[in-house]
């Protein structure tokens, strides 16, 4: 079944609860973690959302490599407004948190030069990042399989995880 711009259990891909990657044929992402909740918000609320980021105007999706920006349509083939608010970020954290247990505060061991040694590192989530993207795709649109670098803002900013 060709999959539509709406989402139901006949056309979707991926069902409603953590993805399973290696299910998927994605076994790179494996210990990645990622959800799919469904009915979040009534279609008025999210008509409401997407009204207020609709203020800007949708741009071509680009590409974003450090300090160069680049108009790439092979490799991504859509639109995207970047829409900073703090106060929806907030929203839709409180209503996402519930679902988000399982990686509200994650632990690593990391090397600590000061000990010679290592030791635990935990990050605990606070909030989401103010900077709110909304995409939109035309039929046969894309962005091709990538990798997204770990960026300086993350870590030297707690909040934006």
């Amino acid at each position: 079944m060709e999959q539509t711009g709406t989402s139901s259990p006949q056309t979707r891909n991926v069902p409603p609860g953590r993805v399973g990657f290696p299910a998927l044929g994605m076994p790179d992402y494996a210990d990645c973690y990622a959800i799919v909740v469904d009915n979040l918000y009534s279609r008025p609320t999210l008509s409401a959302i997407l009204a207020e980021a609709e203020r800007q105007p949708w741009k071509f999706a680009q590409i974003n490599s450090g300090t160069e920006v680049y108009t790439v349509p092979d490799y991504r083939n859509g639109d995207r407004i970047i829409h900073d608010s703090f106060e929806l970020s907030e929203q839709i954290f409180a209503k996402l948190r519930p679902h988000l247990s399982a990686i509200e505060e994650i632990e690593e061991r990391v090397y600590d030069p000061a000990i010679r040694g290592t030791a635990i590192q935990k990050w605990r989530m606070v909030r989401l990042n103010e900077r709110l993207r909304f995409l939109r795709y035309p039929k046969g649109g894309f962005f091709k399989i990538h990798e997204v670098p770990y960026l300086a803002f993350f870590s030297s900013n707690p909040y934006a995880l």
